[in-house]
């Protein structure tokens, strides 16, 4: 009996120090998926890239020419023709010969383009690309520079929408609605400050190349007080004019994202050259409820990238 009991107590003395000398390990802990952070908000407004040209070889009936001339009225130019629209063909020959015609300070006389070799150092650079194409709506936009001593300086930018079933032709500004007109401002004048430097806060100097806000800026009002020797003045001082809205945005068009760009070359507070011509990018968001009928057309249409249904081909030999 007590040798029973001596074994069993043995056994039990066994078994706790069997299960003292064992290490329990705690169960894994799941691991979850760490969410990622939400993407910065987009900005209702800022700089960026201009808009990008469509390749001639991806629009059904484009035709891209290039002119190059030597002598008086040097040109070097680019632009597209599109088979069997007759009425945008002809208006673009137009506005060709108008450019070329001030480029050469009186009737523009074309030279062999062949004889034209080397760098182009002096002349003037037209370049019309195709910014948009979709059912038979064409956007195209034209820059015009003027190249001096090999210093390019870009002189304007104009965007216009041809519907090419009708002939009908709208400019930048037809995008928006009266109201959007006076509504863009505020969001260009905040994607310009982005070209002012930040002043010290006690300075009240405005850096040189600084671009002031497209509000009119206040009259101030004169002193009161004049020298002795002063002629009181009966001539008003001059006030800035802000830009006028059709050159505000004769460049402006919409990309793939719905944005609305709009090409600067004047300062839009008082219609003075810009030393760097920018690219105002607007957000979808800030501005779809500004645009007009005819901008929402063309909005879709960006968006949609449907391709383009140009007119039946003219008569071969009969191409423009």
């Amino acid at each position: 009996m007590f040798y029973s009991s001596w074994v069993r107590a043995m056994a039990l003395s066994a078994l706790v120090l069997s299960l003292a000398a064992c290490s329990i390990s705690p169960p894994p802990t799941e691991q979850r998926p760490t969410t990622p952070a939400p993407p910065p908000p987009i900005p209702e407004s800022s700089l960026g890239a201009a808009l990008p040209a469509l390749d001639p070889a991806d629009v059904s009936g484009a035709k891209p020419i290039t002119l190059r001339t030597s002598g008086a009225g040097t040109v070097r130019a680019r632009w597209v023709y599109i088979n069997g629209a007759e009425p945008y063909n002809e208006r673009l020959d137009k506005q060709l010969f108008s450019a070329f015609d001030v480029s050469a300070g009186g009737r523009y006389n074309p030279s062999d383009p062949a004889t034209a070799k080397g760098a182009f150092t002096d002349g003037l650079k037209f370049e019309q690309e195709m910014v948009l194409a979709g059912g038979t709506m064409l956007g195209t936009r034209t820059s015009l520079s003027l190249v001096s001593g090999g210093n390019e300086t870009q002189d304007s930018v104009r965007t216009e929408f041809t519907d090419l079933s009708t002939g009908a032709v709208q400019g930048g500004q037809a995008l928006l609605s009266e109201q959007g007109h006076e509504a863009v401002r505020p969001l260009i004048d905040k994607a310009l400050k982005e070209l002012v430097a930040v002043p010290n806060e006690h300075s009240t100097t405005v850096p040189a190349n600084s671009v002031p806000s497209t509000a009119a800026p206040a009259a101030t009002a004169p002193s009161t007080t004049a020298p002795a020797t002063s002629v009181p003045s009966t001539v008003e001082p001059a006030t800035a004019e802000p830009l006028p809205t059709d050159a505000l945005l004769a460049g402006a068009a919409l990309n793939r994202d719905g944005e609305l760009l709009v090409p600067l070359t004047n300062n839009p507070a008082d219609a003075t050259p810009l030393d760097t011509p920018v690219n105002v990018h607007l957000s979808a968001a800030a501005t779809v409820s500004l645009l007009s009928e005819f901008g929402r057309r063309v909005r879709l249409l960006a968006l949609d990238r449907v391709p383009l249904r140009p007119p039946a081909p003219a008569a071969p030999g009969q191409e423009h």
